[in-house]
């Protein structure tokens, strides 16, 4: 029986429908079995097509059989074409859903940019006016160069203080 399956299909497939007669294509006859198979190909004319007699030699039994086969074949197929179409939906889905998390992904990504840019603009804001308070303590020279104002520290005063003693200390030291 599972070997008249691709047979029967391929005849369903090519759109042949007289199966009752056995007869197909320009005269071929198909000779099917109630065991299943292809049991032999043989030339036939149309005035010479007659119920084919299985092995319990009825005619009606084979028809009914091969018509039993054939429905089996087209709900196999409708079942077939279901799957398949909700495969093909199911697809779908899970392409739309990857181009929505991809439309996403990008547009955190564009924020994450904005984000960076404004922070990178508050920056240079910042160094602009950092650069400015440093241009008020400077002093431009008649001749356009700039002179750094004289800073005076009081780390220069204590090292000072620090020499005297030490010269103090060397007096004495020389007097004795």
């Amino acid at each position: 029986m599972t070997t008249c399956i691709p047979h029967l299909l391929f005849l369903l497939l090519c759109g042949v429908r007289a199966l009752d007669r056995r007869t197909w294509h320009r005269g071929m006859m198909v000779v099917w079995l109630g065991r299943g198979g292809a049991q032999a190909t043989q030339p036939l004319s149309d005035q010479s097509a007659q119920p084919v007699s299985g092995p319990s030699g009825s005619g009606g039994n084979l028809s009914s059989s091969i018509e039993t086969e054939l429905m089996g074949f087209e709900h196999s197929l409708a079942q077939l074409r279901r799957d398949f179409e909700a495969d093909l939906a199911r697809a779908k889905e899970e392409e739309e859903q990857e181009r929505r998390k991809a439309e996403e992904a990008l547009a955190a990504a564009k924020q994450q940019e904005e984000a960076a840019s404004a922070e990178v603009a508050k920056q240079e804001q910042a160094a602009e006016f950092s650069i400015k308070d440093l241009g008020k303590t400077t002093t431009t020279e008649a001749d356009g160069s700039r002179k750094e104002p004289a800073v005076v520290t009081t780390e220069q005063e204590p090292a000072a203080e620090q020499q005297e003693p030490a010269a103090e200390q060397q007096e004495p030291a020389a007097e004795q």
